[in-house]
Order: C-alpha cells, then structure tokens, then sequence
C-alpha cells in the first residue's frame, strides 16, 4: 500500500510539473498571449 501510494504521489508530482511547463510555455509565445487576451 505504502508503495502504491508512493508512485501515485510521484506521478500527481510529474502532472503537476507538465502542467506548469505548459502553462509557462504559452505564456512565452506571442500568439497563445494574443489569443488570451482577446
């Protein structure tokens, strides 16, 4: 149990962590940024 819950806590982890690598990345493209605002 102990290890099954390790691996789900890592894998929320690497979500989480895309997630913030996605969000970041469109904040660095113009047209994404463009798009958001209209």
């Amino acid at each position: 149990m102990d290890a099954t819950h390790g691996i789900d806590t890592a894998m929320l982890i690497g979500i989480n962590l895309t997630l913030e690598r996605r969000l970041e990345t469109a904040r660095q493209s113009p047209l994404l940024s463009e798009t958001l605002r209209e």
